[in-house]
């Protein structure tokens, strides 16, 4: 008769399971159906009434990348970098305002410096057009990145200067762009942001083998390039005869709002809300980044005419339109000739059903379940000690930031390539890690002091904790939510399992569930050059509030239910437990709940 019964369970196991991983394809399968074709454009420009020249715009990125070497944040030639360009924008007749504020670099609080030029339009609604003057330490005259930027925008001044506007528009030479966009992100704690309708960012665009552009569309933490904004340059480059930008793969679109850091201007414009995009130089290599020879043999005028005509061809556009598409940043944009796109609703329920099966399975451990308060308060004790290593390890990188034992930065680590970044802090770290193990032996000492619940009382407690994180996260940013599906579905595969192998398949399973995290720190340890020296890069991240105290609480919790699942201890041998009391005997309790 048990073994019937076994059966029995056991088919109404996979049966639910069976049902579960139905009803997430068919959702999928008929969200992902629901493409639409993307917004299209009546176009009023014409290219014979562009008036860019690659070869002014160049000669100026010449004059100013050998006129202003070594003009990173807080050097001498960034201040006098900015007085020229200051200057410009006054012979032009813009109204000029030069913004001086303080940020936190290498330790030290250092003054940047924004240069700002309006021309006034008909309205107050303003389009502004950013590149930076500063430039990584690791450069001398940093020509692509980014006196072509720099030289584009100043001959788009001089063409704007002489045409008449409906929009006021706005350039803005920005500092500090190296260490996190500040200039952007001050500029836009100091201008009006209601004013600001869309942005626009040059950077790398003049590259002598460049054979294409692209878009960066990602915000900083949040926010993404509108579609109609994204629409209305690529259908403006096929109009006036450039090269048509690429627009991120659809895989790449969905890592950058997963992880939203974003690596030139447009990101403190996209984090507020306001459309806007930034335009680069595609090359087969460019081994020049951030590197002495980013010289100016290494700029040409063909690709900076094919940017500088596009955002002479895009500000017109812009211009002409009295009133503006509403923002639509959440989608999932195909770029093909006749682009398609997943609207939000869909993108989002795709996601929400990948949560079907952690649902399923926490309901049902619940319900099998069903324990007392008290016990559910044991596993919440529990969690909360796995957490607490973590949580002062924390904690301690935020005091180490604070006594500059961790040399502060505003907000984003040094540049690529800046030799601090394989400099670790030594002292620190050892400093953390200390706080991290101290904690770890506390919270040891504790937990044997607490009941041991069984796992048929842990299990469903913990697996509950991840569906509400989980959910949360969603809520907070929705394709955040990938981050966690490896746990999600993995976990759950937790059981009590005795002996040496049993612990060992525990523990891979808990480890896989960190394996999305783990591709994304490879990932970016490559794009940003630190290779194994990503693990210090990652502690600035959290240090300098990079990395969000909202989202590290959140890996925290999830670390934390993992091993609060993962941490079956067997019974110790001439040790007495304290027991906590059973469940009552009688009759079933009914809930109306799950």
């Amino acid at each position: 008769m048990g073994e019937i019964l076994s059966s029995e369970g056991m088919k109404k196991k996979l049966s639910g399971l069976v049902l579960t991983i139905l009803a997430v394809t068919g959702i999928t399968v008929w969200a992902y159906g629901q493409q639409r074709l993307a917004p299209g454009w009546e176009l009023s420009v014409a290219k014979d009434e562009l008036r860019f020249s690659g070869e002014r715009a160049h000669r100026m990125a010449v004059e100013f990348a050998t006129s202003f070497p070594c003009r990173h944040s807080g050097a001498p030639n960034n201040a006098a970098a900015a007085r020229w360009v200051a200057q410009f924008f006054a012979d032009l007749g813009c109204r000029v305002e030069t913004d001086y504020f303080r940020e936190f670099l290498y330790g030290r609080p250092t003054v940047l410096r924004n240069v700002q030029a309006v021309l006034p339009g008909k309205t107050d609604d303003a389009v502004v057009v950013v590149a930076h003057i500063d430039q990584a330490r690791t450069t001398v005259q940093g020509a692509d990145n980014d006196a072509s930027g720099i030289g584009i925008m100043l001959h788009l001044a001089e063409i704007f200067a002489q045409r008449g506007r409906y929009r006021t528009l706005v350039f803005l030479a920005s500092d500090g762009e190296e260490y996190g966009m500040l200039g952007a992100r001050r500029f836009l704690s100091v201008y009006p942001r209601e004013r600001v309708v869309a942005a626009v960012s040059l950077d790398n665009v003049g590259r002598y083998n460049g054979t294409g552009l692209h878009i960066a569309a990602v915000g900083q933490r949040r926010g993404y390039t509108d579609l109609w904004l994204a629409r209305l340059v690529q259908q403006t480059a096929e109009k006036v005869g450039v090269w048509r930008p690429t627009f991120p793969a659809p895989v790449n679109q969905v890592v950058e709002r997963v992880v939203p850091f974003s690596f030139t201007d447009q990101g403190p414009f996209l984090y507020h809300g306001i459309p806007a995009f930034d335009l680069g130089v595609t090359a087969p290599s460019w081994p020049y980044y951030h590197t002495p020879e980013d010289t100016v043999d290494k700029i040409a005028p063909f690709p900076m005419a094919q940017v500088g005509l596009l955002t002479e061809a895009v500000l017109l556009e812009l211009d002409a339109r009295k009133e503006l598409p509403p923002g639509q940043q959440v989608y999932l944009y195909f770029n093909r000739e006749r682009g398609t796109y997943l609207p939000s609703w869909a993108l989002h329920l795709i996601i929400l059903v990948l949560l079907l099966p952690l649902f399923h399975t926490a309901c049902k451990s619940w319900r099998e379940a069903r324990p007392a308060k008290d016990r559910v308060l044991s596993v919440l004790a529990r969690l909360a000690l796995n957490a607490l290593p973590l949580l002062g390890g924390l904690a301690a990188l935020y005091a180490l930031v604070a006594a500059n034992l961790i040399p502060r930065f505003s907000l984003y680590p040094a540049p690529p390539r800046d030799p601090v970044l394989y400099q670790p802090a030594y002292p620190a770290v050892a400093v953390f890690l200390a706080v991290v193990i101290i904690l770890a032996w506390v919270s040891r000492r504790r937990a044997a002091a607490l009941p041991d619940p069984d796992a048929a009382v842990r299990r469903p407690v913990v697996l509950g904790l991840l569906l509400v994180l989980s959910l949360l996260v969603f809520v907070k940013n929705g394709f955040a939510l990938l981050l966690l599906l490896p746990c999600n579905y993995l976990w759950p595969l937790i059981r009590e399992r005795k002996g040496g192998a049993g612990r060992a398949l525990n523990a891979v399973l808990l480890l896989a569930g960190g394996v999305v995290v783990c591709a994304l720190l490879y990932f970016f340890a490559q794009v940003i050059y630190v290779g194994w020296y990503m693990w210090w890069y990652f502690l600035q991240m959290l240090a300098f509030r990079m990395i969000a105290p909202y989202a590290a609480l959140a890996g925290i919790a999830a670390v934390s239910c993992g091993l609060t699942l993962a941490a079956y201890a067997p019974a110790r041998t001439g040790r007495t437990t304290r027991e906590l009391p059973g469940p009552p005997t009688g009759p079933p309790r009914h809930s109306a709940g799950i």
